[in-house]
């Protein structure tokens, strides 16, 4: 039995193989069955014409349901599109719903012979299925929230239909997909009809904390953003030169111009691009700063190149540092006083003051570090006295970082206060009193 199937096999594959291949073979198989048409045409012509009348109706039928098959199409496409355009959600279940139980209709008689013929081992095959079910979740979905169902989400939906279809994973996205969403689509509308104000209540509820994890996004991307844009350094050293490299195309191209400018040690500077490279030059490397204006600002300063080892980066933070002793929610909590120290004071941060006229709350130690700033050059002049209270104040204490003994200041005092190259102290004083900085 087997060596029968296989010469069979053999028979077929060599048939189906000149079938293919071999145009000859063809055109004698033609001739042959044409032949033998005729012959039993001219033999017995009751069956002849029998089979040319059987041959004549299955195609009538076959062209009959071909064009219901086309009509019903057109007719679901036409309503499904209209529904669309109305976006009505009534119209759109109407529309879709016909459109399916019209292919349906269509599809029986072919699917019921391609069954008998096991052609297919169901009426309506999985895949065909799967369209189905594609297509009545998207009439589910524009029903209940109408304002979804546009044409590029129909378009999105339909070629993510395609996608999933050739995709080889086994995953059946009926039963695990779409059925929970719409048993979930369901239940929230249910929710909505019978219990308005809960839903409404609870997604106010969710959208606000989404709004405000979104704020919360915003402002981290400010504290980045700041932190990104500008760079700044220290001078770490007394300097008395600066450097400008002439342009390309100048005569002496590439050899640096010598600029007397004095930088104190601890002068505040800006990296005019963090970006740019550091410049070489004689084994030397060289890094563009900006200088700050009369007024303190770095915008629109002057530039200039500086030996790169004499400078230490810094972050906008590290310059102006936080200070949550500023704000309202801060300065409503109770402080307990410190009394006034004597001696070096542990620095905790700098605060910059730049020229103009400031009052600090003292309320027994500044938690920062006041640091004047005001000129570009020589010795930061500055001044200060008690505005408030000053009929009971006791006056306060000027506590400097580099050791220089404390100098005290009270209303009635004419006090001066010691000249720095980069005045940095606190401010202590027994009850809460308001001074008065003038940075000249």
């Amino acid at each position: 039995m087997s060596a029968t199937l296989i010469i069979l096999a053999i028979v077929g594959v060599a048939f189906f193989g000149l079938l293919i291949f071999s145009r000859d073979f063809r055109r004698w198989l033609g001739d042959t069955l044409t032949a033998i048409g005729l012959l039993i045409a001219d033999a017995i012509p009751t069956v002849g014409g029998w089979l040319r009348n059987i041959i004549r109706v299955i195609g009538g039928i076959i062209g009959i349901y071909s064009l219901f098959l086309i009509c019903a199409t057109l007719i679901a496409l036409v309503l499904i599109i209209v529904a669309l355009l109305f976006n009505s959600p009534g119209f759109t279940a109407f529309a879709f719903v016909w459109a399916i139980s019209t292919f349906l209709l269509t599809w029986m008689p072919a699917g019921i012979v391609m069954k008998v013929f096991r052609v297919n081992k169901a009426v309506v095959p999985q895949q065909l299925r799967f369209i189905i079910a594609w297509v009545a979740f998207i009439g589910f979905l524009g029903m209940v929230h109408p304002d979804v169902l546009t044409w590029k989400s129909l378009l999105g939906f339909a070629l993510f239909g395609f996608i999933w279809m050739a995709t080889s994973a086994k995953f059946n996205a009926i039963d695990r997909l779409i059925f929970p969403l719409v048993i979930i689509m369901c239940l929230a509308a249910g929710w909505e009809h019978f219990f308005p104000d809960n839903y409404r209540a609870t997604t106010r509820y969710a959208v606000s904390w989404g709004k405000r994890l979104d704020t919360m996004k915003d402002r981290g991307s400010i504290n980045n953003e700041t932190d990104a844009t500008t760079t700044y350094a220290v001078v770490l050293r007394d300097v008395n030169t600066l450097y400008d490299f002439p342009a390309e195309g100048k005569p002496g191209t590439g050899i640096p111009e010598s600029i007397t400018k004095n930088l104190p040690k601890g002068t505040i500077v800006k990296i005019s691009n963090h970006k740019q490279e550091v410049k070489e030059f004689d084994g030397q490397g060289f890094i563009r700063i900006q200088l700050a204006n009369a007024n303190g600002s770095f915008v629109l300063g002057k530039k200039h190149w500086i030996e790169a080892e004499y400078v230490q980066i810094a972050t906008p933070r590290e310059i102006t540092p936080k200070d949550d002793s500023l704000l309202p929610s801060a300065k409503n909590q109770p402080k307990t006083p410190q009394p006034p120290s004597s001696g070096q004071t542990s620095m905790i941060g700098d605060s910059i003051f730049t020229k103009g006229v400031y009052d600090i709350d003292v309320n027994g130690k500044t938690p920062f570090v006041i640091r004047v700033a005001a000129s570009k050059t020589g010795c930061e002049k500055y001044s200060m006295r008690v505005k408030q209270p000053r009929d009971r104040s006791d006056g306060y204490d000027v506590l400097y970082a580099d050791g220089t003994p404390p100098v005290h200041d009270a209303p009635g005092i004419s006090t001066v206060f010691p000249n720095k190259q980069v005045p940095r102290f606190q401010l202590a004083a027994n009850i809460p009193t308001t001074v008065e900085l003038t940075v000249n």
